[in-house]
C-alpha cells in the first residue's frame, strides 16, 4: 500500500522519517515549509521529495496539487 501525504509545517521532513519507520510506503510527499535550514536538511536526506515542495501554508489556495489524491494530512504547527 502506498500513500500520498501532505505535510504542513514540515520541518526537516520528520513525517517522512516516521512513515518510513512504520513501513508505510509513500508515493507522493507534498511538503509545506518556509525555514531555509529545515528545507536544506530535508532535501539532503530526502531528495526524492524535492519537486513536491509547496512553500508557505499561507498560499495553500494556489498550490497545484491533486487534493483528492491526498491520503494523509500531517503537520507540526509551530
Amino acid at each position: 500500500m502506498y500513500v500520498n501525504v501532505l505535510s504542513l509545517f514540515d520541518g526537516c521532513r520528520m513525517g517522512r522519517i516516521s512513515l518510513n519507520k512504520a513501513n508505510i510506503k509513500v508515493r507522493k510527499y507534498y511538503s509545506s515549509e518556509i525555514e531555509d535550514s529545515s528545507i536544506s536538511v530535508a532535501d539532503k536526506n530526502h531528495p526524492q521529495d524535492k519537486n513536491d515542495k509547496l512553500g508557505t501554508v499561507m498560499n495553500w489556495e494556489k498550490w497545484n496539487i491533486d487534493w483528492a489524491s491526498v491520503d494523509l494530512l500531517i503537520g507540526g504547527s509551530p
